[in-house]
């Protein structure tokens, strides 16, 4: 009655789903130790360059320290500089977003929009029975969307927690490394597995680093560019289209997007112009 293979194949099976339950369980705290192992990967060279001069003298913890009261003390400028008006735009942003979206709900948008750019009369009222007979599919991605940002904005607690977590990492992430060689018995395991590591953490090293200077560049065109135009919210979309920069391919994309659907529900009049400006800079960007 009892097949020792079926019950190998059984338990194997009940294991991987133990471990998937469990993985699906804690995954906002896996991702929040990816982002601290990321963030620790982004500020190892600075940690180990100070840790070798003269303001830390060797400790590790001191240079940890201090690079971190630099980061602060940056991050203090740039809010000082830029917090308020940033501020400003996205709370307009958050409060005139749920009449924007009546405005293409209601049809609205279409009158403006064609009215703008000489659209026909039928041209206009075809657009405006189309949505009509789409708005509760309008409506209901709106509250997706909605809930989704939502749901972000209950992550913002990672922003604190992603570097305290970097702090143990910067200063034990040697140690996980050497304890990890030592569980191989052989010295050609070793000696593979230590290579492979050296490897993946000058890849990941230079990925983050290249990313976050993407980011910052795409950060400050944006802004640059929206505000020259003249553009509604401008420091507010132009901070997160370069946050979104940091996420390969999907984040620009995403980002391009949204500042054109809100150039749509504004009826900004240069909208074509920023379409163009968002082609030629991922050209710049990627080649």
């Amino acid at each position: 009655v009892f097949d020792h293979r079926t019950a190998r194949v059984l338990a194997t099976i009940c294991a991987f789903v133990a471990i998937g339950a469990f993985l699906y369980a804690v995954r906002h705290t896996l991702v929040a130790i990816l982002f601290a192992v990321l963030f620790a990967y982004l500020l190892e060279p600075v940690v180990c360059r100070i840790e070798g001069s003269k303001l830390a003298r060797g400790s590790r913890w001191l240079a940890i320290l201090e690079t971190y009261l630099a980061i602060g003390a940056i991050v203090t400028v740039l809010g000082i500089l830029f917090g308020p008006k940033l501020v400003d735009d996205a709370r307009l942003l958050s409060q005139s977003l749920p009449g924007l979206l009546e405005k293409v709900t209601s049809g609205k948008i279409v009158w403006q929009f064609g009215n703008r750019y000489g659209w026909s009369y039928d041209t206009q009222l075809k657009t405006e029975q189309f949505i009509a007979a789409h708005q509760s599919e309008i409506l209901a991605w709106s509250g997706q969307a909605g809930t989704a940002v939502a749901k972000a904005l209950q992550n913002v607690i990672w922003v604190v927690l992603v570097p305290i977590l970097a702090i143990f990492l910067l200063r034990d992430g040697r140690q996980f490394s050497a304890t990890l060689l030592r569980t191989f018995g052989e010295v050609n395991q070793r000696r593979f597995l230590r290579l492979i590591m050296t490897d993946l953490d000058v890849m990941l090293a230079h990925f983050i680093r290249a990313q976050l200077i993407l980011a910052g560049i795409s950060l400050v065109a944006y802004s640059v560019v929206l505000t020259a135009l003249r553009f509604p919210y401008a420091l507010a979309l132009g901070f997160a289209a370069g946050a979104m920069e940091f996420i390969p391919v999907v984040g620009p994309l995403v980002a391009a997007l949204l500042i054109v659907f809100v150039g749509f529900l504004t009826t900004y009049p240069h909208l074509w112009v920023l379409i163009l400006f968002f082609a030629l800079w991922r050209v710049v960007q990627d080649y």
